[in-house]
C-alpha cells in the first residue's frame, strides 16, 4: 500500500537533506519528456500542494536524445538504453525509487 503525495513529498525531501542534496544545485531531476513534472505540478495544485522548488527545473533526457542524435526517440526510456545505446537498463520504470 502506498503513501499520500503529502507523505511521498515530506519523505523525498528528507532523503534528499539526510543525503546533503537539499540543495538544488547539487543534484538534478532527471525525466524521460516534460509530462512527468507536469503531472506532479496538477497533481499538487489539485491537493492543494506546494510543489518543492527542486522539481521546478530538470533535464529533459528525450529531447537531449533528440538533440545528440538528431532523431527522435522510439519508445520509452527503457528500449532505447537497451536496443538504441546496447546498454542494459537497471531498475524498474516508471519508479523513481529504484
Amino acid at each position: 500500500l502506498g503513501v499520500s503525495l503529502s507523505e511521498a513529498l515530506e519523505a523525498h525531501t528528507a532523503w534528499l537533506q539526510k543525503n546533503g542534496l537539499d540543495n538544488e544545485e547539487t543534484f538534478a531531476i532527471l525525466t524521460w519528456g516534460d509530462s512527468d513534472l507536469g503531472v506532479l505540478n496538477a497533481q499538487c495544485q489539485r491537493e492543494e500542494l506546494s510543489m518543492p522548488a527542486h522539481f521546478k527545473k530538470w533535464i529533459n533526457l528525450k529531447a537531449l536524445f533528440k538533440q545528440h542524435y538528431r532523431k527522435e526517440a522510439q519508445g520509452g526510456l527503457q528500449h532505447v538504453v537497451e536496443q538504441i545505446c546496447g546498454m542494459s537498463f537497471d531498475g524498474r520504470a516508471h519508479s523513481g525509487l529504484v
